[in-house]
Order: C-alpha cells, then sequence, then structure tokens
C-alpha cells in the first residue's frame, strides 16, 4: 500500500528530503511535522 506523508510547511518542495516527526496516523496515511 502507498501511502503519504502530510506536512504542513510551505517551505518544503516535492522531492525535498527533511527530518520530520509524525504527528498522528490513519489507516494508509501519515500527518508530520518538521523537527
Amino acid at each position: 500500500i502507498d501511502g503519504s506523508v502530510f506536512i504542513d510547511s510551505t517551505s518544503v518542495q516535492p522531492g525535498d528530503k527533511v527530518r520530520v516527526r509524525v504527528v498522528d496516523a490513519d489507516e494508509y496515511d501519515l500527518w508530520a511535522e518538521l523537527v
């Protein structure tokens, strides 16, 4: 299953590699914040 990681940030572009902390999850996706 190909899930997604959602990051609420205006400074991150698709393809960027960043360090995050997962703050929420559901069956297939994760929500994270920048560390």
